[in-house]
């Protein structure tokens, strides 16, 4: 076990923390994937990373970055996985902000990763991170082809429900919901609401 800085204590290389059935359905979706995004980092990416696929993971957590992307080197030489650190400010726990000091970076964090130079249209979209409803919206907005979304701990946090507004999930599992994203889905009378989720989080 290792300790960072303003972060949990975690194992490492990290392990997947979702329950059986619904890491059983991301591997499942992984598995069929060739471009995945991640809103959040972990066990998810280590799963990428040794399925061979092409990943970028959208990370608030500084040092959590820096440690991944080098365990990534390390074991996975040949696989496209990296971990890209967006900068919210100071964080604690979970990579969460702690204050809303960087707020005008808020932002960025589910959006910047979708005009990167190397960003391949994803096929997969991994919501475990920060800023999730604002990540969902992000992807309805700006997908171009159909594309799944997992979107974690949906099904027992009701403030992610507003997000049902845009799409309803095509299946419910333990605390994943899993939707079919089309391009198109944003209606003008909801925007309001959306382009607020890009400013509301939770602090450590």
């Amino acid at each position: 076990m290792i300790r960072l800085k303003r972060r949990r204590k975690v194992a490492f290389p990290p392990v997947p923390r979702f329950s059986e059935p619904d890491l059983k359905r991301l591997k499942d979706a992984y598995a069929d994937a060739a471009s995945i995004l991640e809103y959040g980092s972990g066990g998810s990416t280590i799963i990428a990373a040794e399925l061979g696929k092409k990943v970028r993971s959208v990370e608030s957590d500084k040092g959590w970055t820096a440690l991944l992307n080098a365990h990534l080197d390390s074991a996975f030489p040949d696989a496209d996985a990296r971990v890209i650190h967006s900068d919210i400010g100071r964080t604690g726990k979970w990579g969460k902000p702690v204050n809303r000091k960087a707020m005008e970076n808020f932002y960025r964090y589910p959006l910047a990763i979708w005009d990167a130079p190397d960003f391949t249209h994803p096929d997969v979209i991994l919501i475990d991170g920060r800023f999730r409803v604002a990540c969902f919206c992000t992807a309805v907005m700006r997908i171009e082809r159909p594309t799944l979304v997992l979107f974690d701990d949906f099904v027992v946090r009701e403030k992610y429900h507003t997000v049902e507004a845009l799409a309803k999930p095509v299946e419910r599992l333990e605390r994943m919901a899993v939707f079919e994203l089309e391009p198109g889905m944003v209606p003008r009378s909801e925007l309001t609401w959306v382009i607020g989720s890009f400013f509301r989080t939770s602090y450590a």
